[in-house]
């Protein structure tokens, strides 16, 4: 039996490391939502705000941590995105509860 606060819709600790990265870095965020299948939404932006990269998962929660999703440093084609900053927000959804979790806009730095 889980109760899951409908008011505190936001994601806590959300992070990626290692930041600034090279090669790839690994997502990870805290939730409200245990013990459920999440369907995890992580969209990059250039600082001129256009969205280079969108990264679906689905995972099963088994606590109230997400810490392996790893990204590469690519666009959606594949193509690697050049040093600099983007801006990054996460977004959590529950299809047993319906109700999306999301994070406050983040940064992470490419040096290659």
């Amino acid at each position: 039996f889980n109760v899951v606060d409908e008011n505190d819709n936001e994601l806590k600790r959300v992070l990626n490391y290692p930041n600034p990265f090279s090669d790839k870095t690994v997502f990870r965020f805290e939730h409200n939502l245990p013990d459920q299948e999440l369907d995890i939404a992580i969209n990059i932006y250039s600082m001129s705000g256009k969205l280079v990269k969108s990264i679906k998962s689905e995972r099963t929660s088994s606590g109230y941590q997400i810490s392996d999703i790893y990204w590469d440093g690519t666009d959606d084609y594949g193509i690697k995105l050049g040093n600099g900053i983007y801006i990054y927000k996460i977004k959590v959804f529950s299809p047993e509860y319906n109700i999306t979790r999301e994070s406050k806009f983040e940064k992470l730095v490419i040096l290659r």
